[in-house]
């Protein structure tokens, strides 16, 4: 463990943000013969290079032009891949007040100007020996020691995060639950040693069959393992059952007092769409398992997925509609008086009639509002009001600059009930928010022929 440390402090790295050049190179000249030292001017930049370097540590500036260092510090701790990067803050003002802002707003500590460089080295390398040794046995507590595969623990924890992802971006969901057939008698036969070595190709080979990041496999406990695939329906679901046995199979662990003659695997799984979601994961584990003894009792070495996504007349009539709204706007000679459009001609005079310019801003447009629409649904889930507010405004100025009027003004009540402090019937809102956007990027498709998907 000390080797591991010694060789993860060696490779930390620390983002250092603040718009005064000379406080930029200061940090930079006492920190970088220690760390890899990234420099950041803003806020935007800020959170762009947090999300792309994963650095151990955020030394932020507080008072800064645009973002100041607790709205940076708000958005980086609502998002699940900065959220745990230790921030200090750096600042000139000692008022009880401020200090009280930055600590709600999520830093670890302070380090006050004029900075102090053995204070600044000191503190640096404290707060991120700590967070190493934090990850460290985070992952010895989350990792199966035996066959080096997430656990039960992980499991109950990454549960909330993957249905609160399809939740949000209305997509489906599958888990599966694997367990190896006749295991005791496998066991029996050839040593408890022999069902450790054969628990661990098992468990390669659905390591190995998962070629998404975000799908993930657990051991649920003895011969038993669990996978959770966010943004995966019921047909994706059953052909990665069948990738896995099939790859099982190919290997042939002998297992001689079984009729095939080999190991062999189990699967039961359930898809829901994200509306039916359980957000008690036993509810999806007891689904699946009843559809796992289904397949044991009729066979082993196959799959049963239960089913419980939309209605099919369900989907297809979202479908439909969806399919008759495009068709009257792209047919309609004023676009504008259908409430799904946006007012493209308003915008094209804003630039000087240019179409390829307004190409290129429709582009950074859908860019821009997917990953403002995530932070805004954080916070939402978050109960953050103050950000609530924040990044709705921020979308209605960009929803603004391309004349999407039916965006614009769902952002206005999500705005405006925020305001109110009653941001708990916001969710059904933001749904439909999402639900728009997906129509007007199909219609800005169909005008611009973005080879983009929708």
């Amino acid at each position: 463990m000390l080797d591991l440390l010694d060789e993860k402090y060696k490779k930390s790295s620390v983002l250092v943000v603040d718009d005064e050049n000379l406080s930029l190179e200061l940090s930079n000249r006492i920190l970088s013969p220690l760390f890899t030292v990234y420099l950041a001017t803003n806020g935007e930049q800020a959170i762009e290079y947090a999300l792309c370097y994963k650095p151990d540590l955020i030394l932020l500036d507080i008072m800064m032009e645009g973002l100041d260092g607790t709205d940076i510090c708000y958005v980086l701790k609502s998002k699940p891949e900065t959220k745990n990067i230790p921030v200090i803050f750096v600042t000139s003002h000692y008022e009880d007040k401020m200090q009280m802002k930055c600590w709600k707003a999520g830093c670890v500590d302070f380090i006050t100007k004029p900075i102090n460089h053995l204070t600044l080295t000191h503190r640096v390398k404290t707060h991120i020996e700590h967070k190493i040794k934090t990850e460290i046995l985070e992952s010895l507590i989350k990792k199966d020691r035996l066959i080096n595969i997430s656990n039960r623990f992980a499991l109950d924890e990454d549960y909330p995060v993957a249905i609160n992802y399809c939740q949000r971006n209305l997509a489906y969901f599958s888990l599966l639950m694997i367990d190896i057939d006749d295991f005791k008698l496998f066991n029996d036969t050839y040593g408890h040693t022999s069902g450790d070595n054969t628990l661990i190709k098992v468990a390669s080979i659905i390591k190995k069959s998962l070629s998404r990041s975000t799908d993930n496999v657990y051991r649920f406990g003895g011969e038993e393992f669990v996978i959770l695939l966010p943004n995966t329906n019921n047909t994706g679901a059953e052909m990665l059952s069948k990738k896995i046995i099939s790859a099982l199979n190919s290997n042939r662990i002998e297992n001689k007092k079984t009729k095939i003659g080999y190991v062999t695997i189990s699967i039961g799984g359930v898809t829901y769409f994200s509306k039916n979601i359980p957000n008690d994961m036993v509810e999806a584990l007891n689904v699946a398992d009843n559809a796992l003894y289904k397949i044991k009792g009729n066979g082993k070495n196959s799959y049963f997925i239960e089913d419980n996504e939309l209605p099919q007349q369900t989907i297809l009539n979202s479908s439909t509609l969806l399919d008759k709204e495009i068709s009257l706007i792209k047919n309609s000679e004023d676009k504008s008086n259908y409430y799904m459009c946006w007012d493209k001609e308003s915008s094209m005079n804003r630039i000087g009639d240019d179409r390829d310019f307004y190409i290129e801003i429709i582009e950074i447009f859908i860019n821009t509002f997917l990953e403002y629409a995530l932070q805004l649904g954080n916070n939402i889930d978050n109960n953050d009001r103050g950000k609530v507010v924040f990044f709705s405004h921020k979308l209605k100025g960009i929803c603004g600059d391309i004349g999407a009027d039916r965006l614009y003004e769902f952002l206005t009540i999500i705005e405006t009930i925020a305001k109110l402090d009653n941001i708990e019937i916001i969710g059904e809102i933001y749904n439909k928010l999402l639900l728009e956007f997906k129509l007007v990027k199909n219609l800005m498709n169909n005008e611009f022929n973005f080879s983009s998907d929708i």
